[in-house]
């Protein structure tokens, strides 16, 4: 078609920065700027720490420090179970419940001190992590999941704007002590330490901006706990494997290649998930409109999701892979001169698994469907770590770039896959209604 109308690519363009320009006005107007703006700064704060400690530590360093931060943050998510779901649905029922929320995630994340360890233990390989460097990931890890469960206060209290500063804050403190500890040491074991006290910064000010009310009474644990836990068990499945499609892979580099291609490769994906800004936001934000909406409103939401969804993360693809192409290769040594093409390999597959984001509140809550999302989650993850065990050792980040982009790709066309048949099936059958009735 771009050989008969050979004007047709810059109309198209235009017509998709109209679209955008009217997309941001009307974003900037609601709740999802807030929760953009925050996953923004968040991005360019995970990015930047890429760079610098890409630039300080070395191929060796950073690709260390790598497998510890995505260990931490996927142990202390896993261990979590998403209670911050059952959270705020316990407080958007009864906002009086608001202060038991904190004693809750105190006390769960005590309990879980055992697994935590456990988990930092089995994750690090034995041959190149210390003691420390295990007993730190934890740590970390029990920084994420107490501010993961009580994220949900604010989420509960229906305050996105306390949701999204505390947000903005961790991102911004975590740079502050990452720039301040590689000031005197390049240790990974203290770099970690930083990542779960930017999360700690985080935790406290969420409790002193988010107004949890007085405690009129003693916290009835049976009445709050267990209902938190039920409501959490329904989606953390989907939640833990969606997890480990984003940072198991590096883990698992670790162990069977360098540590220069985990560096490469989490360098990759660091720039590739900025484009899931707005499709992540536009989920947060889905889960709540869905949940109140029709079935009809709710698929009109999902389908107006879907189209920004994949005009934002193509723009935000396109942006992001002509700034790192010039930028990588400026600020970075040549060790990291051959990023380039596993980043626009990643980037590619980035776009397709925004699909997801932006479909998956209406496919769980509206269609009711945890289970299908849940084994299509579990099957980009089984087709994420397969490839990447076949493609990983002999290609490096390359190859573990190819791996995550098929799988992302496969589950993005299967979660549209399942949201046109779902929504074509009830169309169809609403129609033959009124016949069936006569």
């Amino acid at each position: 078609m771009s050989m008969t109308h050979p004007q047709e690519p810059s109309s198209t363009v235009r017509t998709i920065a109209r679209s955008s320009a009217a997309t941001i006005s009307r974003l900037a107007q609601g709740r999802l700027s807030l929760v953009v703006l925050s996953r923004i700064v968040v991005a360019s704060s995970g990015t930047l720490i890429v760079l610098i400690t890409s630039r300080l530590l070395g191929p060796t360093g950073r690709g260390t420090f790598a497998a510890m931060q995505a260990a931490a943050l996927l142990i202390g998510t896993a261990v979590s179970f998403s209670m911050w779901l059952g959270v705020s649905v316990r407080i958007a029922k009864s906002r009086e419940t608001a202060n038991q929320a904190l004693p809750f995630a105190l006390l769960a994340s005590i309990c879980s001190v055992p697994l935590l360890v456990g988990l930092a233990f089995a994750s690090l390989p034995s041959s190149s992590s210390s003691l420390a460097a295990r007993l730190t990931v934890a740590a970390a890890a029990m920084a994420i999941m107490v501010y993961s469960i009580i994220q949900g206060i604010p989420i509960g209290l229906g305050r996105m704007r306390d949701y999204s500063r505390a947000d903005i804050i961790r991102g911004a403190a975590t740079v502050v002590l990452i720039c301040c500890c590689l000031a005197f040491t390049r240790s990974t074991v203290a770099l970690t330490a930083m990542i779960g006290a930017g999360y700690v910064v985080a935790t406290l000010v969420l409790v002193a901006i988010v107004p949890i009310g007085p405690r009129t009474r003693r916290p009835s644990w049976r009445a709050f706990s267990w209902p938190t836990f039920l409501d959490s068990a329904r989606v953390h499945p989907a939640n833990i494997i969606g997890l480990a499609v984003f940072r198991l892979d590096i883990i698992v580099m670790a162990v069977i290649s360098t540590k220069a291609n985990v560096a490469v490769y989490s360098l990759a994906s660091a720039f590739a998930e900025g484009v899931w800004l707005v499709p992540a936001a536009i989920g947060v934000i889905g889960f709540s409109d869905v949940a109140r909406a029709s079935t009809h409103e709710a698929r009109r939401l999902t389908i107006l999701g879907l189209k920004r969804a994949l005009v934002f993360g193509t723009g935000t693809a396109l942006a992001i892979g002509g700034v790192a192409t010039l930028a990588v290769p400026l600020l970075l040594s040549k060790a990291y001169g051959h990023a380039i093409l596993p980043l626009w390999i990643s980037l590619a597959g980035a776009v397709v698994y925004s699909i997801c984001q932006a479909t998956a509140p209406f496919i769980m809550i509206g269609l009711g469907r945890r289970l299908l999302m849940t084994l299509i989650t579990a099957a980009t993850l089984v087709i994420n770590i397969g490839l990447l065990l076949v493609l990983g050792p002999k290609y490096g980040a390359v190859g573990a770039s190819t791996a995550s982009s098929i799988a992302y790709a496969t589950a993005g066309v299967l979660v549209l896959g399942l949201f046109v048949a779902v929504d074509r099936s009830r169309t169809t059958g609403s129609n033959r209604a009124p016949t069936a009735r006569r």
